[in-house]
């Protein structure tokens, strides 16, 4: 037996789809929302932004004299299988004690390894990930160049994601 169903025409319900119960009819997809975890229904990014959801979080514009970086050097490649290489080189303006650096992309990417950092968070959907110091690096001075590198996966549907905030800054436990 060959496993294929002999009866032709096929009938709704004949062919397996994981998101749906079979029970011989066919079930619409869900409404989007701006919670699914899908950029869709116009959104600009993930759940957020478009005519239907909350405005997207946006890079906070801080004074140049309050960074503790000089420059923050970003280069990203991704290829049409889904994966992606990024790699970021900050120039350290300020002294700090501890670090984090964060990145929100507009569609969920699978970081799978990375350098001179460790993973401190990521939300559900992937698309926001915070990195912490390795303990060589917790104690930063100025002139001090960090440099950072990231692998992962994104999904190969011919849209790539894009980073449309980065942010280091010096982190305290005891203000968050």
């Amino acid at each position: 037996s060959s496993g294929i169903n002999a009866e032709w025409p096929l009938r709704p319900g004949d062919s397996w789809d994981p998101k749906q119960t079979c029970k011989g009819e066919i079930v619409p997809p869900p409404e989007p929302t701006c919670s699914d975890g899908i950029k869709n229904n116009g959104e600009q990014m993930v759940d957020c932004g478009g005519p239907e959801c909350e405005k997207c979080f946006e890079e906070p514009t801080e004074p140049v004299d309050t960074r503790i970086y000089k420059s923050l050097d970003y280069t990203q490649k991704q290829w049409e299988d889904g994966n992606i290489n990024i790699r970021a080189v900050v120039t350290v303006s300020k002294d700090a004690n501890d670090w984090r650096y964060t990145m929100f992309f507009t569609k969920a990417v699978d970081i799978r390894t990375f350098w001179g950092c460790k993973i401190i968070s990521h939300n559900d959907f992937k698309t926001i990930w915070t990195f912490g110091p390795q303990h060589w690096t917790k104690k930063i001075k100025p002139g001090q160049v960090i440099q950072l590198g990231f692998n992962g996966k994104f999904e190969a549907d011919g849209e790539y994601p894009e980073c449309v905030t980065k942010n280091f800054r010096a982190y305290d436990p005891d203000a968050y």
